[in-house]
């Protein structure tokens, strides 16, 4: 049927924004379809409204031009198709046509919008018949549906093209990435100012002479080899227009500039606030300030920075719908102490989930066992049990996971007496175990002393290794992401006088707190921060650290090819001192954040193990500190610039919670103004605002109801978390004292270094922090007697309130420990 359409674009934007619903409703041509065709219009009719009536923004002005484009070029169809629109026959139409030739991927990604529009237009349309109306609605219904499904990608004029990439990867590449690919070759047009089909065609061209992965790869030219795609269009010299991020040092630099400008106008604010004047405490005051400030204001430098980086594409391949090739298996690989049985039972709950996520039969797990430190070189009988307890389960339960027989298996090491640490203790603890197994599938070489029947086997054909603790959960296909990365030409690493120079060694999830650890004990239900349910639906996120430096940052969930890993590290890292790994390997394994992929981490499950935790995690920091000023005057181990920028972060963060405490001790020593003390609250409260404002930000386009909702909560929350972070201030300075006293004098000494207690060992000592809690119970001592003896002649309304919750301190510790 052919259409009697003869509005313009702009006309039936119009008419849209104009229509009459009650008028349409009135129609005696409506018949028995009623509701479906005016709910289907009603609905479309509010999504153009809110789309392209109020292009106030220049992104919106943009988006209404692709829009009129497309119009013009599927008008040409629509007139004469009315009630027989099929996808296939309108691409089919656009290439005969050379029409798909003429539109720039953004346009084409509009094309169906346009359609809407078209229909939608006949459809309101005064003097529509009746069959026409009716044809509309059969092909609004029909366009809808196919918005719903990949189908752009058959009216772009190059895409024929890409698919005949040499090296046959374009084609098992997922969507997302095959986007990215879409995007660059527009972008890339518009920088040489030709036409989209001629740079696919110059880069297809260029991949046919390629001899050797990646240069048989079409999207090398694309992104890493612009240089010989533009000496192969021009014959010249490649534009820096094309150099989009900012490189190495550069981005380093440029951070610390704007975290510079930050913390000097907080500095400034305060000091016309406080007018400190020329005194030593003012100065004090605000060099302490700008640490704390320099801390709390990460997030806001993080935001503004934002605006201005790039987001880094995380090419995968596919493995989603057909599953892992065996060329690309996964070994998921558990490093654990074995201790109790209820903990095992737990280990290989997680582990069953895993499988299950995974959902591939090239998929395996393999726990890497050793029991805790001990003064005796015998396994105790208890031990011995466990072990025996541990080996019997993966036998007897293997082949019920995951409604499927699994390869699951256990390889456990013997402890070795290391005359540092004065213990027998398994060398090198996670970091050595994972040694150990990458030598087992790249040289056979076996030193454990224990195993399951099959092991062995399973470890040597293993070509990826997917590093968990034993409590980390994986989402819905974030191992196939994963592997899909590792896996994609681009992505491998390039060695360089030892050094990872292009691609990356190491895939990095996000990694979340899981939900369902938040609700067993007080401390995390409130001021934990965002987790989420590995059940959830996996959205794209952006990761700034990746965006921004070009790699992302690793907390010991990865995944890797043991061939790259062993010849990345290489005996880089010095032993007996290590205690926080995974900040080294990244050093040298140049992590890549994957997108979609996703892990969720338990969160302590108690007050004690928190602090437990923290300290691990502190004294790991101070090490790799002292590690890095050894290794910056070792030419071929010395780690890049990017090592010493994060250790320093890292460290920065754990200076905020001690830098508050001495400056609420400076205003109480020298008895200073309540303006003082109102600046150092909104200094704390800062780093929440900031969090809100950004959040609001991105959610600025929800319900007032939703909003409602969320954010009074959300608001409340913020408040009651900084109050516990304010009355545990001591404990947390103590905590930061007592670590670098004892890292000072275990780095003077070289012994002990390598002391820790893992998370399920620290739940079972519920009590005492060794001599963290007395001294903090001796500060709340302290703040008491000052109470009592100055109460309340001498003392402000605030004084008063910062003595109380100090008082109260311990008490703190006894509440968040007691369970729900």
């Amino acid at each position: 049927m052919a259409s009697t359409n003869p509005l313009s674009f702009a006309e039936s934007l119009e008419l849209i924004r104009t229509a009459d619903d009650d008028n349409v409703k009135a129609k005696s041509w409506l018949g028995s379809a009623a509701n479906y065709q005016f709910q289907l219009a009603a609905e479309l009719k509010v999504r153009f409204h809110r789309s392209f009536f109020f292009p106030v923004t220049r992104g919106a002005r943009a988006s209404v031009k692709d829009l009129e484009f497309a119009w013009n070029v599927i008008s040409l169809y629509l007139n004469n198709s009315l009630g027989l629109f099929k996808m296939d026959d309108c691409a089919h139409f656009l290439h005969n046509l050379e029409l798909a030739r003429v539109m720039p991927v953004r346009v084409a990604k509009r094309l169906l919008d346009a359609a809407l529009l078209h229909r939608l237009t006949c459809f309101y349309q005064p003097n529509s018949s009746t069959e026409q109306c009716n044809a509309a609605s059969i092909d609004m219904a029909e366009i809808y549906a196919t918005m719903r499904k990949p189908w752009y990608e058959r009216v772009i004029s190059f895409e024929p093209l890409l698919k005949r990439d040499p090296a046959g990867i374009y084609p098992l590449m997922e969507g997302a990435s095959k986007d990215v690919y879409r995007s660059r070759v527009e972008w890339l047009a518009g920088q040489f100012r030709t036409d989209e089909f001629e740079v696919a065609s110059i880069a297809l061209s260029l991949s046919r002479n390629g001899a050797r992965p990646p240069f048989n790869h079409i999207g090398y030219y694309l992104f890493d080899g612009v240089d010989a795609l533009r000496l192969a269009l021009f014959g010249e010299n490649p534009s820096p227009l094309l150099k989009s991020q900012y490189p190495g040092t550069s981005a380093i630099i440029v951070y610390w500039m704007v975290q510079a400008g930050f913390v000097s106008a907080v500095i400034c604010m305060v000091s016309a606030i406080i007018r400190a004047g020329g005194s030593v405490v003012g100065a004090a005051y605000l060099a302490i300030i700008g640490l704390v400030s320099a801390e709390t204001l990460k997030g806001s430098v993080d935001f503004f920075l934002k605006f201005w980086s790039i987001k880094r594409p995380s090419f995968a391949l596919d493995f989603n719908q057909d599953g892992l090739p065996r060329s690309a298996s996964v070994l998921i690989a558990v490093p654990m102490h074995l201790v109790s049985f209820e903990q095992w039972d737990c280990a290989l709950r997680v582990a069953c989930w895993n499988l299950i996520q995974a959902n591939d039969t090239n998929v395996s797990v393999v726990f890497l066992t050793d029991f805790p430190d001990s003064s005796s070189p015998s396994d105790t009988s208890a031990e011995r049990d466990l072990l025996l307890y541990a080996m019997e389960r993966v036998k007897r339960d293997s082949s019920n996971w995951a409604g499927r027989n699994v390869e699951v298996h256990i390889l456990h090491r013997d402890r070795e007496f290391v005359s540092r640490e004065g213990c027998w203790m398994g060398h090198e603890r996670k970091r050595g175990k994972l040694t150990l197994l990458n030598r087992l599938i790249l040289h056979g070489e076996d030193r454990f002393s224990a195993a399951t029947s099959g092991a062995h086997a399973i470890c040597r054909s293993s070509n990826y290794v997917l590093c968990l603790d034993e409590d980390t959960r994986l989402a819905r296909h974030s191992l196939q992401r994963m592997a899909g990365f590792l896996a994609h030409p681009l992505n491998i690493p390039k060695f360089e006088n030892g050094r990872v120079c292009r691609g990356y060694a190491l895939a990095v999830p996000s990694v979340m707190t899981d939900a369902e650890s938040l609700k067993t004990w007080r401390w995390p239900s409130f001021s934990v921060g965002p987790s989420i349910d590995p059940r959830s639906k996996i959205s794209p996120s952006r990761n700034f650290f990746f965006d921004w430096f070009g790699q992302a940052l690793y907390s010991g969930k990865g995944m890797y090819a043991p061939k790259d890993f062993e010849a990345a590290i290489a005996d880089k890292i010095p032993d007996g001192i290590v205690l926080s790994h995974d900040t080294m390997e990244a050093a040298w394994l140049r992590p890549g954040y994957v997108d979609g992929a996703l892990v969720t981490d338990a969160h302590p499950s108690s007050f004690h193990s928190f602090l437990v935790r923290q300290e691990r995690w502190l004294r790991g920091d101070l090490q790799n500190a002292a590690v890095l000023m050894q290794l910056c005057f070792t030419q071929q181990r010395r780690p890049p610039l990017l090592t010493y920028f994060t250790v320093t972060a890292q460290l920065l963060a754990w200076l905020g919670n001690a830098g508050l405490f001495s400056l609420f001790v400076v205003l109480l020593a020298f008895n200073l103004p309540g303006a003082w003390y109102v600046t150092v609250f909104a200094i704390m409260l800062a780093g929440g605002y900031q969090r809100f404002i950004i959040n609001a930000w991105h959610d600025r386009k929800l319900p007032i109801k939703e909003k409602m909702r969320i954010y009074p909560p959300y608001f409340l929350r913020i408040h009651l978390a900084q109050f516990i972070r304010f009355v545990s201030l001591p404990l947390h300075a103590v905590l930061l004292i007592r670590s670098v006293t004892i890292t000072a004098w275990r780095l003077a000494t070289r012994r002990r270094l390598l002391r820790w207690r893992a998370s399920v060992i620290a739940n079972a000592y519920q009590g005492r922090l060794d001599s963290a809690l007395p001294l903090v119970w001796s500060v709340s001592a302290l703040a008491t007697f000052l109470l009592l003896m100055n109460w309340p002649e001498r003392l402000r309304p605030v004084q008063i309130l910062v003595l109380c919750a100090w008082a109260l301190a311990p008490g703190l510790n006894v509440l968040l420990n007691r369970k729900l």
